[in-house]
C-alpha cells in the first residue's frame, strides 16, 4: 500500500507554485498583449509537460514531475479540480440574451455542419457503410439483368 510522507506533499506543493507562478507570469504577459488568460495558461501547462520541458531538459522534468503514482494521483486530482473550475467559470460567464439573438444563425450553422460532416463521412467510408453496400449491390443486379 502507498502511503504519503513528506517528499510526496513537499514536490506537490513545489508543482503547484510552479505551475501556478508560470501561468500567472505568463498571464500577465499575455495580458499586456491583450490575450484571454486561458491562452497562457494551456502554453504554461503543454510548455512544463513531456512534450517541451520533458525532451529537453529531462532530468529537471524527472525530478519536478516524477514518475510515481501517487505523485501523479495527487496532481491529476488537482488539475480535474481545475477542469471543473473552469467549466464552471465557462458557464457562468455565458451571456443568454446574445445567444438568444443568435438562434437563428446559429441553429442554420448547427444543422449544415452535421449534414455536411456526415456526408463526407458516408463518401469517405462508402465500403464500411451498410447502407451504400445494398445500394451498390442492389444497383450491380439490375444492371446485370
Amino acid at each position: 500500500m502507498h502511503y504519503l510522507n513528506e517528499q510526496n506533499i513537499f514536490i506537490f506543493l513545489i508543482q503547484v507554485f510552479l505551475l501556478l507562478g508560470l501561468a500567472r507570469g505568463v498571464g500577465e504577459i499575455f495580458r499586456s498583449w491583450k490575450q484571454p488568460p486561458l491562452t497562457d495558461e494551456i502554453l504554461v501547462g503543454v510548455f512544463l509537460g513531456p512534450t517541451i520541458f520533458g525532451r529537453f531538459l529531462p532530468r529537471l522534468h524527472q525530478m519536478l514531475f516524477p514518475v510515481n503514482a501517487i505523485q501523479q494521483n495527487m496532481l491529476e486530482t488537482v488539475a480535474w479540480l481545475g477542469v471543473l473550475f473552469l467549466l464552471l467559470e465557462t458557464g457562468l460567464e455565458i451571456d443568454f440574451s446574445s445567444a438568444w439573438r443568435q438562434r437563428g444563425g446559429c441553429t442554420e450553422d448547427s444543422i449544415g455542419g452535421y449534414y455536411n460532416s456526415s456526408c463526407a463521412v458516408t463518401f469517405t467510408q462508402k465500403d464500411r457503410c451498410c447502407f451504400w453496400k445494398i445500394y451498390f449491390r442492389h444497383r450491380k443486379e439490375s444492371h446485370d439483368i
